[in-house]
């Protein structure tokens, strides 16, 4: 292979890495802080609050691993100028999947959403109800989130009367405890099958 070739995939590789950085940093409203935790949280899988946000972050996360891994590669086979091409294949894959893995973490987390009324009026009408049944206590049911509000969990939910509910907060308080409504819900983390390699 000439080592023009090599030297020029070497280059695009770490151009595709750097133009990740800096669509993410647009998508950040060029706040280097809020690109920094955006690219944070999508190393852990976690979408950010926006669908330009997510994408980016994760295609940034996911070249600079594609960059690093084939890079560390290349290093130990002991050609790293013969490694061009496989660089630039990994640091693009690697991007591309982070795209896709982010939007659809994006989705999955936060998604687009009507307003709690809006889910609480459709989720009693599907159950044949007109409005909010009374409980066995007397009062209207509660629909309780075990998982907090927060995007999409806010359609996780179960029926509760309202003492049940009112008893429930008192046990487990309102915060992440055993049980309490902003317990632990393990979403989808695209990056997990690294830890098999």
């Amino acid at each position: 292979m000439p080592k023009w070739l090599s030297y020029l995939c070497w280059g695009l590789a770490a151009t595709f890495v750097v133009g990740t950085g800096i669509a993410l940093l647009v998508a950040s409203g060029g706040s280097a802080a809020v690109a920094f935790s955006a690219a944070m949280a999508a190393s852990c899988g976690v979408a950010s609050s926006t669908t330009a946000l997510t994408v980016t972050s994760f295609m940034f996360v996911g070249s600079t691993l594609g960059f690093i891994g084939a890079t560390m590669f290349a290093a130990r086979s002991g050609d790293m100028l013969e490694a061009g091409p496989s660089v630039l294949f990994s640091t693009a894959t690697g991007g591309a999947y982070g795209g896709i893995s982010g939007y659809y973490a994006y989705q999955e987390q936060i998604g687009h959403n009507p307003s709690w009324s809006t889910i609480q009026k459709k989720y009693w009408k599907d159950k044949d109800y007109s409005s909010t049944p009374i409980g066995d206590d007397g009062y209207s049911m509660v629909l309780h989130h075990p998982y907090g509000w927060y995007g999409n969990k806010i359609k996780i939910f179960t029926e509760m009367t309202r003492t049940e509910h009112i008893q429930f907060h008192q046990m487990f308080g309102y915060g992440r405890a055993t049980g309490g409504y902003n317990a632990y819900y393990p979403f989808t983390n695209p990056w997990r099958w690294l830890t098999w390699l």
